[in-house]
């Protein structure tokens, strides 16, 4: 599940002035907020301990709490927990300012990086400049930052973001869309950035003034105005084109069961033989939007969720100080449990459900990339294990086996106010595990830089040329 709509939900009572996130907190209370979060992550994370030994995860504990001897302020000391909830390898698991905003820098920033850089795989390019100054070209090559590789760069940012296991794809879609905000809480602001770069085959070397956040927020808003449908179909000759931005929308107004079924409705009317869903930067939503989708490209009877988790039956001991669902409480007494384990039965799709009546039995592709996390990485792991499709793009950000979304505990650290997003459910597919990997594409084809400038897209390029040349 996305947690956008949870946090949207909790700022009007978060906010906080910038003054006031800049006060001290004393060691002793910070120790208290470490304890309290360490706490409610053992009592209610379903999956802690997956990917990190439980002696591991102690010992950075007990580091942490060690070096906090001195007050910090609340954006100091977020720096100081991060490397615990990165930790994790759990997508899903945030730590937050208390005066969070979706689309915003995570704290205000008057010097901040003033480029917008395109990571790859290895290397990392420069795409426009944020600020008046445009001394940098588009697609050169930078190398360092105020005498810093841009390697170390990179494996230090990756190192505190939160990923579903071992995948990489995720964290390099996040340094793409949030670099400048990571720079400047976790590297630090400066007047003027030192650059090193190459371009055409040569070194060269430019000194560009830091830039306020909110330039950079406005520079992105603009980009991301236009408005989109949250799906829509297309046609591309006589190939359908079925675009899956989120999973996440209101229901009212765009009721997804609804959509699709007139979408299979039209490709059986039509006579389709060819149907490319794409779901690159869909970072996921309503598990049962995932189900329904998958339940008109099943050939056959099927179950799409293996079995769900959560860590405990009774209540929390933390939870005056955490947000639950309204309902958390009475749909406790529903978890069942069964040799030491505690199992969710809520959902639909546990259940082995038949496939739809106008479902697609032509050639399906889908897309993905590393911003395809959750509830798409969820339809494309049973797609996989079922054969029902040609993956094509990049491995997924989200895990292909299993992920803890569903339900949220928002807790809110007493002292440093600090928002720590703690799913509560284990969601495990009908798939075999992947050993903390997401999904794997059948075609692995990546945007590069030179994709993005020339405004190409590679991946639906080769799709279409695979279908073309298959007739």
């Amino acid at each position: 599940m996305n947690l956008s709509m949870i946090w949207q939900l909790l700022i009007g009572c978060l906010l906080f002035t910038g003054l006031k996130a800049q006060q001290k907190i004393s060691a002793a209370q910070l120790k208290e907020d470490l304890a309290l979060a360490d706490k409610a992550l053992q009592e209610a994370h379903p999956g802690l301990f997956r990917y990190t030994k439980q002696a591991a995860y102690t010992q950075l504990v007990r580091s942490i709490a060690n070096g906090l001897t001195a007050p910090l302020t609340e954006k100091e000391f977020l720096v100081r927990l991060q490397p615990l909830i990165a930790q994790i390898s759990c997508g899903h698991t945030k730590l937050l300012p208390a005066a969070y905003q979706e689309g915003k820098f995570l704290y205000p920033a008057t010097n901040a990086f003033p480029l917008r850089l395109y990571f790859e795989e290895q290397e990392v390019y420069a795409l426009e400049s944020y600020g008046e100054e445009k001394g940098i070209p588009a697609g050169a090559r930078i190398t360092r930052i105020n005498g810093v590789s841009m390697q170390k760069i990179r494996k230090k940012l990756s190192s505190l973001l939160p990923a579903d296991g071992v995948m990489q794809t995720g964290i390099t879609a996040t340094l793409n869309r949030s670099f400048n905000s990571l720079y400047a809480v976790f590297m630090g602001e400066s007047p003027v950035y030192t650059i090193a770069y190459e371009y055409k085959g040569k070194k060269h070397r430019a000194a560009v003034k830091g830039i306020t956040a909110e330039i950079i927020e406005q520079a992105i808003a603009t980009q991301t105005t236009a408005a989109q449908k949250p799906f829509e179909l297309e046609w591309k000759g006589s190939t359908a084109w079925l675009t899956i931005r989120t999973f996440m929308a209101d229901k009212e107004q765009f009721p997804f069961e609804k959509f699709a079924d007139s979408v299979f409705n039209e490709l059986k009317a039509k006579q389709t033989s060819n149907l490319v869903i794409d779901c690159r930067d869909n970072e996921g939503g309503i598990e049962d939007w995932g189900g329904y989708l998958y339940s008109y490209l099943a050939d056959t009877n099927f179950r799409y969720y293996d079995r769900i988790l959560v860590n405990k039956k009774d209540s929390f001991s933390f939870q005056r100080y955490a947000w639950l669902p309204p309902f958390y409480h009475q749909a406790r007494n529903l978890i069942q449990e069964k040799d030491g384990k505690f199992y969710w039965p809520l959902q639909t799709y546990l259940k082995e459900l038949p496939a739809q009546q106008n479902r697609f039995t032509g050639t399906v592709y889908l897309l993905v990339n590393g911003r395809s996390f959750s509830v798409t990485s969820e339809l494309a792991a049973v797609v996989k294990q079922n054969k029902r499709a040609i993956i094509v793009g990049e491995e997924t950000g989200g895990n292909g086996y299993v992920n803890n979304s569903g339900l949220f505990a928002i807790l809110r650290l007493p002292h440093s106010k600090l928002q720590v997003g703690i799913p509560l459910a284990s969601f495990y597919m009908n798939s075999d595990p992947v050993n903390g990997r997401g999904v794997v594409p059948d075609y692995k084809v990546p945007t590069t830089i030179t994709d993005i400038l020339s405004r190409k897209d590679p991946v639906a390029a080769f799709v279409l040329n695979k279908i073309n040349t298959s007739h």
